[in-house]
């Protein structure tokens, strides 16, 4: 029986614009394949960044050029914008160095302080014991059912706290922002943080007629990019891969 639906890839086109690579060299960042916008109306871009320390950032820009290779390549200002660590991210990590009385760990606007003795109730974590008891009264906190963070689990595994997005689908873009009164006592570091970048064909100048995706950043983090385009002209796929029901 023929199908009277079109598949998702018929609507779109993904592409592994950037593979999985470190960003130390060269220190302009790392620049990815040159995509042709002939034939669609937007790209979205996906950028997939870990190990990102205090105080580090990513920044990731559209580049336009007039060929695949490149030719004329010059950044478009408009179509640029920064992850930065422990900012509205994926995953976080905290790693406790004992915080003193009264040092603060504030996760999405919840401050949880560091006291002698836990106290679940007032949002207190215990800081008196070993890095690993003060990481499990801190998870303790975080995974409270009505005082914890929302949408946010917290597991301990020696010193570190992991914090990790339940559902990133939840709340409109559920992420994690961690700031600590005391960095070098909790320190505080991004396990994984991505970046959305959406370009406009009409943001192309001139004659150029392709776009790539620049991936700016420390010399210890690591990116990805992939790029869908979408609006495009409708072109039946000759085989394609997905799951669908048939009568036989």
């Amino acid at each position: 029986m023929a199908r009277t639906t079109t598949f998702l890839l018929e609507k779109a086109r993904y592409i592994l614009a950037l593979p999985y690579q470190a960003l130390a060299v060269p220190a302009g960042g790392k620049v990815g394949k040159y995509l042709p916008v002939a034939g669609c109306a937007k790209l979205v871009a996906l950028v997939n960044i870990d190990t990102l320390a205090l105080a580090e950032a990513v920044v990731v820009t559209a580049v336009e050029a007039t060929s695949r290779l490149g030719a004329g390549a010059a950044n478009i200002a408009t179509c640029t914008c920064t992850a930065t660590a422990n900012t509205k991210v994926e995953q976080l990590k905290i790693t406790m160095n004992t915080p003193t009385v009264d040092d603060t760990i504030t996760i999405n606007g919840l401050i949880y302080t560091a006291k002698g003795a836990e106290n679940l109730a007032l949002r207190q974590f215990d800081q008196s014991g070993i890095v690993g008891a003060q990481a499990t009264s801190l998870a303790a906190c975080i995974n409270h059912a009505t005082l914890g963070v929302p949408g946010i689990t917290a597991t301990p595994v020696a010193a570190v706290v992991t914090l990790t997005v339940n559902d990133p689908t939840a709340g409109g873009y559920e992420r994690i922002t961690a700031v600590c009164s005391d960095p070098t006592k909790a320190i505080p570091a991004t396990d994984l943080a991505q970046a959305l970048l959406e370009i406009d064909a009409s943001a192309l100048s001139g004659a150029n007629t392709h776009v790539a995706i620049r991936v700016a950043g420390p010399v210890t983090a690591h990116a990805n990019v992939v790029v869908v385009q979408s609006g495009l002209q409708y072109a039946p796929l000759v085989q394609p891969v997905a799951a669908q029901s048939a009568d036989w």
